[in-house]
């Protein structure tokens, strides 16, 4: 078994938008689950993978807010989404 890439991707997204809106953290993550789980009754991963790809998404966050770059951009986002008024469903 490996990591899902569907699952590690879903969860990356979810961090990131609870990241540019802390409300936006229920819908996404239960999103992110959701897709983790389609994979599973599929029959293409385990529930390891699901798991494993989760805690890759965490790893790979937890990376990239090491880069400065990233808070620039992540600032600019989060300006963006507060002036446009953006909501996640």
């Amino acid at each position: 078994a490996y990591p899902s890439g569907h699952s590690t991707e879903a969860h990356l997204i979810a961090y990131l938008l609870i990241e540019l809106r802390v409300e936006f953290k229920e819908r996404a993550l239960k999103s992110a689950q959701e897709i983790a789980l389609n994979r599973e009754i599929a029959g293409v991963h385990y529930r390891s993978d699901s798991i494993a790809g989760r805690s890759l998404a965490r790893y790979i966050l937890k990376e990239l807010k090491l880069d400065t770059k990233f808070h620039k951009e992540l600032k600019k986002c989060r300006s963006a989404i507060k002036k446009k008024n953006i909501s996640f469903y």
